[in-house]
């Protein structure tokens, strides 16, 4: 049939409500496939977003728990010096570039004092300590491993001997070196007295 004859008709209507409602599901079934991706699209952002805080916060405590290990650590290493310094037999400091010595433990001051009356950490080198250590110093500078020393001091007690040794500090620092200063007295008043006794028994 022709058109005029469905407009007359009335069909034409239909069709047309028809297709109307036919594009009017189409157009909602077309929204709601929008609305479900766009749903879809939000729960991926805050899953997302969820698991990108998590690793966030989990790598925020791995480097928290990292640094407190690391402090814990150091405050071991630091307690460890300490003890070792403090506990030391022989005397232990650091030695600048001006011939200062400064950090010493007690044993170096103990060991200053009996051999020279002064406290070496507070005052200036002794001139025989002194020409003992600058040429090692100027040594540890360079680079080259120094020998050690040997130096006696006369006191009222008696002469005491001392036994000096220059290191390099860790890292390549040239700003001085670390000192050993051990009190060899004991050892060399023993040493005295076996060659007195190989002397006499030489002699009987």
């Amino acid at each position: 049939r022709g058109i005029a004859a469905m407009i007359q008709a009335g069909e034409g209507k239909l069709v047309m409500d028809a297709l109307r409602a036919a594009a009017e599901r189409e157009s909602a079934a077309a929204r709601a496939l929008a609305e479900a991706a766009a749903e879809a699209a939000r729960d991926r952002t805050l899953w997302l977003a969820v698991l990108s805080l998590g690793a966030a916060i989990a790598g925020v405590v791995v480097l928290g728990l990292h640094a407190r290990a690391r402090r814990e650590a150091e405050r071991a290493a630091n307690a460890l010096l300490d003890s070792v310094m403090t506990s030391a037999p022989f005397g232990l400091g650091f030695l600048d570039r001006g011939l200062r010595i400064s950090g010493g433990n007690r044993a170096l001051r103990e060991i200053g004092r009996a051999a020279t009356g002064q406290d070496l950490a507070a005052a200036p080198l002794p001139p025989a300590l002194r020409e003992a250590v600058q040429p090692r110093l100027h040594d540890v500078l360079r680079g080259v491993a120094p020998g050690d020393a040997e130096l006696a001091f006369a006191t009222a007690e008696g002469e005491r001997h001392l036994r000096l040794a220059l290191f390099p500090l860790r890292g390549g620092r040239k700003e001085g070196a670390g000192l050993v200063l051990e009190d060899i007295t004991r050892r060399k008043q023993a040493e005295a007295r076996l060659r007195r006794s190989e002397a006499r028994f030489r002699t009987l």
